[in-house]
């Protein structure tokens, strides 16, 4: 078979994929394990690629994570409705800023009367389908319903569909080093950076930003602990004015990224990644 396209039935050409995959996840996840086995590597890719530093020994002590799901994780860690009250008061008022009054227009109590509620009433004005026992996470929220049911406080709307938008979001590799320093890898290969939009309310927040914000805002690290990184398959325009917009600082190629690790010239990483991962 010439033409690793040419497949009308019988045995498909499985030891061809190389040759077509464009799976940003795979891409991402290979460097992942490169990034948990070769800590030089690791080193060289923060230091020199990404322009992160490193103390002597800290990409040593790093802890790698694929698919970054904090927030959803730790709502599920809690186990008292009460945890999950105080929880959600704080995130809402975290997830933006109040601006200049320190209780912009009685947020403080909006949040708290709203919290107070009981579990049925409080998760329908969140939910199409409201759980009557438990305070429901926001990673289950709907924003048609937020919409509808806080339509008359456009501020708690906003920051409920915030919220909600922060519960789904998953980084593609995240790097902690120590409790409070995180680099932030999203991958990239033929797509674009997301967007998410909520027109009604005119919010709109890049992928990369709100990753950002995820992890000031509402995870607590200062701002100057936090990398973004967007790795790409060629520095084209629209992924520059992403990387851009999210104060991530370099754009690295998947190129300049594997070339760091000594292990992804082996046969075994060679055979699952595409020419373009690999060379410039």
């Amino acid at each position: 078979m010439n033409d690793q396209t040419d497949w009308s039935g019988g045995l498909a050409p499985l030891d061809r994929y190389r040759e077509l995959n464009r799976e940003e996840r795979h891409i991402a996840a290979t460097l992942y394990s490169l990034m948990l086995t070769d800590r030089r590597g690791l080193r060289v890719l923060l230091e020199e690629a990404c322009g992160v530093p490193c103390a002597p020994g800290e990409a040593d002590l790093a802890r790698v994570w694929f698919e970054f799901a904090f927030l959803r994780d730790w709502w599920h860690a809690l186990r008292s409705e009460q945890q999950k009250r105080a929880a959600l008061g704080f995130l809402l008022d975290a997830v933006e800023p109040r601006g200049d009054d320190p209780d912009a227009g009685g947020l403080a109590g909006r949040i708290a009367g709203l919290c107070a509620r009981p579990a049925p009433e409080l998760n329908a004005l969140f939910s199409s389908r409201p759980s009557r026992t438990t305070v429901e996470s926001p990673a289950r929220w709907s924003k048609g319903v937020i919409l509808d049911r806080l339509s008359d406080d456009p501020d708690l709307a906003r920051r409920a569909v915030l919220l909600a938008w922060s519960f789904r979001i998953k980084p593609d590799i995240v790097v902690t080093m120590g409790p409070d320093r995180a680099v932030v890898f999203e991958a990239k290969w033929d797509s674009p950076e997301d967007t998410y939009r909520c027109a009604a309310i005119g919010l709109a927040r890049g992928q990369m930003q709100l990753q950002r914000d995820m992890f000031t805002r509402l995870l607590g690290l200062a701002p100057d602990r936090v990398h973004s990184v967007l790795l790409a398959r060629r520095p084209g325009r629209r992924h520059a004015a992403a990387a851009v917009a999210a104060a991530a600082e370099p754009l690295v190629t998947w190129p300049q990224a594997f070339r760091c690790f000594a292990g992804a010239s082996s046969p075994s990483v060679r055979a699952v990644l595409p020419d373009a991962a690999m060379a410039d």
